[in-house]
């Protein structure tokens, strides 16, 4: 079911959505403001910092967004208040969000003068992206778990009593159960927000932005198979490859390279080899599973299906051996991240 916008001027709308979306944004800032503060960072580079992870978030998530909207279908948006007004509307513009964040983090971070702790301390680069990471996150999840004010985040319609918060309200119990696919990455968005929140206030382990990051990334490869639907041929690169999970790869990828150049005096190449090849099996394994939703596996002369519970699963280890990869690579490189 799709609802009425709360208003509508010409073709600008705003939705249950798109406010959703507005409030996700304000508790970010907020947090970002909170975790800045808990670390005593000078007011003038929490100034300096907030207006530019917004701007910045925005337009390079919007960006990215619509340069994806342009290679599938051509831009054609109904509710461009919503895209405006919307820094998380799709996995590519959160990714674009992030790039947008990392660059105010650089900006900011870059000047010495400004960008101080209370004791006169020079704040890194890395150390703001660590509170601006779990603050993204944070409005991630909010805006995850608004998606069904405006009847959105359906996953594929399947019996799935495998999974206990399998959703229809609609449906006749048990039998049309839909697996709310955005609702399940919302948990682990805001899991992650949380955790890098503690170690940002030093109630945990300290960690590095990258963590997390690479964290999302990973889980992104697991969270795209949950939604597996007829729009997943109209944005898919690759076939059953949707670009979420391609631009995954492609950043992991870029990661592994950058901490396998800072780490190769630390390890011998054969560790960052295997790190390689465990990376290149799990994404390969990711791609190749998914050809076995509702298609039949020849084996010794006969056809084999798999039920969705153990593709679902099998999934899931790719995506954990994915992110193994990764962190081990950064592991090496920089030991006190792990």
């Amino acid at each position: 079911m799709i609802y009425e916008p709360l208003w509508t001027w010409g073709n600008w709308a705003v939705t249950r959505f798109s406010v959703a979306a507005l409030l996700a944004a304000a508790l970010g800032c907020l947090c970002l403001v909170w975790l800045c503060k808990r670390r005593h960072v000078a007011q003038k580079a929490v100034d300096m910092l907030l207006p530019l992870c917004l701007f910045l978030g925005v337009f390079l998530g919007h960006l990215l967004y619509g340069l994806m909207r342009l290679l599938i279908d051509g831009y054609s948006y109904e509710q461009p208040l919503l895209f405006l007004l919307n820094p998380g509307a799709g996995g590519t513009a959160f990714l674009g969000a992030l790039g947008g964040v990392s660059l105010a983090c650089l900006l900011v971070g870059r000047r010495r003068i400004v960008c101080v702790d209370i004791n006169k301390r020079f704040l890194s680069v890395d150390e703001l992206m660590r509170y601006a990471v779990p603050a993204l996150l944070l409005t991630l999840a909010v805006i995850r778990f608004a998606e069904p004010l405006d009847g959105q985040g359906k996953g594929p319609d399947m019996l799935a009593e495998f999974f206990p918060l399998s959703f229809a309200p609609e449906a006749d119990f048990p039998d049309d159960r839909y697996l709310p696919a955005f609702f399940y990455e919302g948990i682990y968005a805001l899991a992650l927000a949380v955790w890098g929140m503690m170690a940002a206030c030093g109630r945990a382990k300290e960690r590095k932005a990258s963590f997390f990051v690479i964290l999302y990334l990973a889980g992104q490869m697991f969270f795209e198979m949950l939604r597996q639907d007829s729009y997943v041929h109209d944005t898919s690169m690759i076939t059953f490859v949707r670009l979420n999970q391609l631009l995954a790869v492609i950043i992991l990828a870029g990661l592994m390279a950058y901490y396998t150049v800072l780490g190769r005096k630390r390890a011998a190449p054969a560790y960052f080899v295997r790190q390689w090849a465990l990376y290149a099996v799990c994404v390969g394994a990711c791609v190749g599973l998914e050809f076995l939703f509702d298609k039949p596996l020849p084996l010794f002369g006969e056809n084999i299906y798999f039920e969705d519970w153990l593709v679902y699963l099998l999934i899931g280890l790719t995506a954990v051996g994915t992110g193994a990869a990764a962190l081990n690579v950064m592991k090496k490189a920089v030991p006190d991240a792990r």
